[in-house]
């Protein structure tokens, strides 16, 4: 995302290319207009701030709001109710007597227990993939995929070439150019260390179903979780 006025920012959206207007962004924008501000109309009497009072208007979009990186969540756009993706790696957290469901087994926490929202090498696998490997395991197939826009910009200063604008004119920079805009990949199963539990994970260790994933004869499911 590129603009010489601090004023305006436009950024091409979607995955793969600028991303989504988010609370950093603003952040910046923010820092970068009382910047611009103190440069323009500096305090005669102490030229650090400016001469004016500046205010910000907000609108209430969702991309001005920001949790905690690491902090708890259920809103299901922030924890799957499976393990790994790209949800949310929250932090730990420890259980108290109202945290806890009705059903026994083996790996039940117990209250006072600090409850891990990540999976540690000590970890058996999750339940709803058992068979599924402790650490990302190759799978000896490739695909092709697209580069994304950092990597297109990346690709022409290598090639000293112009690497502004959007994503589709650097793929013709670079196709003009004989410069490659796909890179081959190899497939990964993905193993369950180091990766967010989910909330299915995080429901059996608490005792709200079983390593069937039933509770009370009835599978536990994104729909029963509602």
């Amino acid at each position: 995302m590129k603009s010489e006025n601090p004023f305006v920012q436009m950024l091409e959206h979607g995955q793969g290319k600028d991303g989504y207007w988010t609370y950093n962004h603003m952040v910046v924008q923010i820092e970068d207009v009382i910047d611009t501000m103190v440069c323009l109309y500096p305090d005669p009497n102490d030229p650090t701030r400016c001469m004016f009072n500046i205010c910000f208007e907000l609108d209430h979009s969702s991309g001005h709001a920001k949790d905690q990186e690491n902090g708890l969540s259920t809103v299901p756009s922030i924890i799957s109710i499976s393990h790994g993706g790209s949800q949310r790696k929250m932090r730990p957290t420890k259980l108290t007597e109202g945290c806890f469901g009705t059903v026994q087994h083996p790996q039940r926490l117990k209250i006072g227990d600090v409850q891990q929202m990540v999976f540690c090498d000590s970890n058996l696998p999750p339940i709803s993939d058992p068979t599924c490997p402790k650490y990302n395991t190759p799978t000896g197939k490739f695909v092709k995929k697209e580069l994304v826009v950092s990597e297109l910009r990346t690709a022409l200063v290598r090639n000293e070439l112009n690497s502004d604008g959007l994503k589709e004119k650097l793929v013709e920079r670079c196709i003009a150019a004989g410069i490659a805009t796909k890179k081959t990949v190899q497939i990964e199963e993905e193993g369950y260390v180091g990766k967010a539990k989910g909330a299915l994970q995080v429901a059996y260790e608490r005792g709200f179903c079983d390593a069937n994933q039933m509770l009370n004869g009835v599978k536990v499911s994104a729909r029963s979780e509602e």
